[in-house]
Formats: C-alpha cells, sequence, structure tokens
C-alpha cells in the first residue's frame, strides 16, 4: 500500500520517528519546513529464514556448565567451562616466618577450594551431575579468538598428571543445611576441595595445592606482580566438564580459588586466618565449549513455516533487505524512517521446562557477523542495532510484562548505507541481508548516562520462534518505511 499523506496529520508522528536512532537534525529540520514537504510512506515484504550456527565467538563473562534434554527438540545439549583465575597486583602473603603451619620449616597452607557461584541455572536443581575438574598445564594466549567449538583436550592444554578431580552434586547442595540455603547471604555454588597432596610440573610434591601456591609466592614473588605472570607461571587454569548426569546447566558469574592458612606477627598476637583469593571473572579468560546436535537443529532450520533464534549457538534468523524496492521511485527523497517488528509465535505447549525467550537482540550485517564480535564491537545505530524484546509498563511507569514483539525502530541509516554501498560498487553476495542474533550486554552509568560496554553472543539456554520463512501463513514480515522530499 502507497499513500501520500498530509504533512499536517503525521508531523508529529514523522518528527518522532525522524529523532529516533540519533537523527534529531533530521526531526528538526522537518518541523522548520513542514509546510515545503511531502510525506509518504509505504511498506515492503522482508524475505526471512533460519541459518543454522556452527560456533560463536566464545569470550564470555558467564561460564556454562551442564547437559539437558531439549524439550523442543528432544536432543542433548551440554556446555563444558574453562576458566583462568587472577592476581591482584603485587599480592602478597603474610612473611612467612608469620605463617604456623609448617613442616621441615616450610609454610603449610592450611586447605584450599575452588568455588564456582552460579546465580541463574536451568533446568531441575536436584538432578545429580557428576562434573570432572582438570588442571591445564599451559597458559591459553590472549591473542587468539576462542569459539565454542574449541577444545580445550585436543589442542593439549589438559595435564595428563595434575588435578583431576571428579565431584557429584546437585544445583540444591543439599549438604549444606537449611538454614544455611535460606539465608540472604547464601550464594549457590559447588565446591571442590583441593586438599590432596599435590605435584607441580617439576616433580616436587606439597601437602595440598595451597600450599604449592603459598611456597611459590615465598620463592618467587615476582609472579604475583600481575594475573599474566601468575598464570604463566603459577596457575594456568582449570576445566570443568560434564561426566554424566543430566537436567541442569548453571551459569558461573565467578570463580574463585580460595587459599586458608593460619599465621601470627608475633608470640602474643592472637592468632589470625589469612584467606588468599584468586578470582576467575569475565575480565580474564572463560571458554565455554558448547556441544548441539547439529541435525536436530537442521530439522529446525528446514521448517520454513517460521524462523528460529536458539541459543546457544544454534540458530540465527537471515533477513533479507528489500533495499532497491525502498529506493526504488524515491532516489532523491530523504529515508527519515524504516521499521522492522518482529513477531514471536508462542510456544504450541507449555511446561515447566520450556526454554525461555530470549530478551536482547543484535541486527548487523551478514558479512560483519564475525568481525562484530571478534572486535568488541558495542553496536553504533549505523550498521549494527542491539535492542531489547518490548515491554509493556504499569502505572507508575514501571515494567510489568514483555510483548510478543521486538522492534527494530529504526534502520534507515542502515539502508542508506547499503544502497551507497552498492552504488560505489562494494557489492557482496549478502550485501543487502543482515542476521538476527540473540546478545547478552553490560552496561555502565557516569553522570546518570547509561553506556553499553559490552555486546556478547548469549550462550544460555533459550528459543524463539518469529514469524517468517518461505511458507509462513501468518501476515508477512514487513519493513514499514516513511519518506519525505521537498515540494
Amino acid at each position: 500500500m502507497k499513500a501520500k499523506i498530509l504533512v499536517s496529520v503525521l508531523l508529529a508522528s514523522l518528527s518522532l520517528a525522524a529523532c529516533d536512532e540519533s537523527t534529531e537534525e533530521i526531526g528538526i529540520s522537518l518541523v522548520e519546513h513542514s509546510d515545503l514537504l511531502d510525506v509518504s510512506t509505504d511498506s515492503f515484504i522482508v524475505a526471512s529464514k533460519s541459518i543454522l550456527v556452527d560456533s560463536v565467538f566464545g569470550k564470555s563473562n558467564i561460564g556454562y556448565l551442564g547437559r539437558i534434554k531439549d524439550p523442543e527438540t528432544g536432543a542433548f545439549v551440554s556446555s563444558s567451562f574453562m576458566t583462568q583465575v587472577a592476581t591482584i597486583e603485587n599480592y602478597s602473603f603474610p612473611k612467612e616466618e608469620f605463617v604456623q603451619n609448617k613442616v621441615d620449616g616450610e609454610a603449610q597452607a592450611d586447605s584450599c577450594v575452588l568455588n564456582l557461584f552460579f546465580s541463574e541455572f536451568y533446568g531441575d536443581s536436584l538432578a545429580p551431575l557428576k562434573i570432572k575438574m582438570q588442571e591445564l598445564v599451559k597458559v591459553l594466549p590472549e591473542t587468539t579468538y576462542y569459539y565454542t567449538n574449541f577444545d580445550i583436550k585436543e589442542h593439549g592444554y589438559l595435564r595428563k598428571d595434575g588435578i583431576d578431580k571428579d565431584k557429584v552434586c546437585t544445583l540444591a547442595d543439599l549438604t549444606a543445611p537449611d538454614s544455611l540455603r535460606a539465608s540472604t547471604n547464601y550464594e549457590k555454588h559447588i565446591k571442590f576441595a583441593l586438599n590432596d597432596p599435590y605435584t607441580d610440573q617439576s616433580g616436587k610434591t606439597y601437602s595440598n595445592f595451597g600450599t604449592y601456591i603459598l611456597q611459590t609466592y615465598y620463592k618467587h614473588p615476582e609472579y604475583f606482580q600481575n594475573s599474566q605472570l601468575f598464570r604463566t607461571h603459577v596457575v594456568p587454569g582449570f576445566n570443568f566438564t560434564i561426566q554424566s548426569g543430566l537436567g541442569a546447566m548453571m551459569y558461573i558469574a565467578n570463580v574463585q580459588l580460595n587459599v586458608y592458612l593460619t599465621y601470627k606477627v608475633n608470640d602474643k598476637s592472637k592468632a589470625q586466618v589469612h584467606m588468599a583469593s584468586f578470582p576467575g571473572t569475565g575480565e580474564i579468560l572463560q571458554i565455554s565449549k558448547i556441544n548441539n546436535d547439529k541435525l536436530r537443529l537442521q530439522q529446525l532450520v528446514d521448517d520454513n513455516s517460521c524462523t528460529y533464534l536458539k541459543t546457544p549457538a544454534g540458530i540465527f534468523t537471515e533477513l533479507t533487505l528489500p533495499v532497491d524496492d525502498i529506493l526504488k521511485g524515491h532516489e532523491r527523497d530523504s529515508i527519515n524512517s524504516a521499521k522492522i517488528v518482529l513477531q514471536r509465535i508462542n510456544d504450541n505447549g507449555l511446561n515447566d521446562y520450556n526454554l525461555p525467550v530470549t530478551t536482547q537482540l543484535l541486527m548487523l550485517p551478514k558479512d560483519s557477523l564475525i568481525s562484530f564480535f571478534e572486535k568488541g564491537s558495542v553496536g553504533d545505530n549505523i550498521y549494527s542495532y542491539a535492542i531489547s524484546r518490548d515491554y509493556s509498563v504499569d502505572a507508575n511507569n514501571k515494567f510489568s510484562s514483555y510483548k510478543n514483539t521486538f522492534t527494530f525502530s529504526n534502520i534507515s541509516q542502515l539502508i542508506k548505507n547499503l544502497a551507497a554501498k552498492k552504488a560505489n560498487g562494494n557489492l557482496s553476495p549478502n550485501w543487502n541481508k543482515v542476521v538476527i542474533v540473540p546478545i547478552t550486554t553490560t552496561t555502565a552509568t557516569i553522570n546518570r548516562v547509561t553506556y553499553t560496554t559490552s555486546v556478547r553472543h548469549n550462550m544460555a539456554l533459550t528459543s524463539t520462534r518469529l514469524v517468517g520463512g518461505a511458507n509462513n501463513s501468518r501476515a508477512p514480515l514487513k519493513i514499514s518505511v516513511i519518506y519525505s522530499k521537498f515540494k
């Protein structure tokens, strides 16, 4: 449908649309010259399809560990998790002569534990999992791009004679007292005790892993000057895999390697317990290895009655933007707004373990899919657009509930840039194709202004069906465009 409409009728809405996505100058110009403008609208069908994803860039501030059965496909999805740990700069233990526990004059740690902290999970918290923890033999280079199909073992990073511990557990941790788990200060975690004798790579044996770290510090305090030296010479990292079990996937927000020792400053002072904590967070290298059933996912990709968004490392949706059609007959017009609304299709069957719907999406050119994440880009509203799922608010303007739509309110700048590339002869087979990618973002607020600091692949368990596909029986997916030109 094509319609020419009066400026006086659409001026207010047009100004708002034009000001969206950092185009304030266009909106001001339209208001100032409203009596000189012709404004028209049009809509065009957007072709869409599902595309299978082999793997995605693996850097994340969350680690994923577990094994579940996808209720949508019946396929098994599992994830292993590698993490490094860090030290604060120029970290120092108490002086060696203050340490109370000694063997043959050498300081001994009382104990050592590694905790995997998780605030969220999918599945059954009572499902038993057998987790294997292994030590790395060398540090992974931070300059390498690691994807979710990277195999730590195949690339020779696991130490064959190092820490190798199995732990059977549930995410509910029934070994902890009910009163502790009910406490507001309790953080859900899986604990690995590292108190068995430990032999380092040179062949020296220590009473436990904490004693190895402690004595390494006293011999080489320079290794604790920064995290890079610490990882290279002391603790390269750890890998966690699911050996058996099914029904739960934990989202690990933090890792802590804790070393405990008792010390006294002098004979008259009271003995104190010192805890040295070496954390593993998103600021250092963490990689999840995703195992997904590609044959089952391909069956969803082949379903042309809709399109899919499935994570982790599963399915994206590809859109073909009708750039030529949008510009045809409007070569001298301004494109003030170009909006696409993705409509979610409700799940057919509801149960407690349906995979959740993704809440954040990124639209970007298909040819930029790899480089965007490897470069650590955050979206510029020119070539890439990050949005959140639409939602309703209550009377106090607070979040009420999610809607079944995702709105890219104005991608006009992308349309213009793609058209300019074509005009300049910079064409690839994917020149007018964009990909819709589930993402997670982190933000920082400075002087009451919130900035996006990172955009990463969503590797949690999610599934979303969208209206579209070659055999779509619903209303077609369209892009709505507003043009203007001087009379």
